[in-house]
């Protein structure tokens, strides 16, 4: 499914200033890191033999494609 591409008001956005802040910078990254217990999802994958790496990445995506936040990207300055 390919979703349209939508321009954003920077001046009405309200994440403005999250986006000036990160863009001036030569390397606009940040991290957190956190322990997550995976036992059950390890358990889970064994049991159903499938590959603990590839649910994981696939989980992970899913999650992370649901904040509108992480969906966003620059085309064309």
């Amino acid at each position: 499914m390919v979703i349209p591409a939508t321009v954003i008001d920077q001046n009405k956005w309200e994440r403005k200033e999250h986006f000036d802040f990160f863009s001036s910078n030569s390397l606009p990254l940040y991290d957190i890191t956190t322990q997550i217990d995976v036992t059950h999802f390890y358990h889970y994958a064994k049991c159903n033999e499938i590959s603990f790496y590839y649910g994981l990445v696939y989980a992970t995506t899913k999650i992370i494609n649901r904040i509108e936040n992480f969906r966003y990207k620059i085309c064309d300055n």
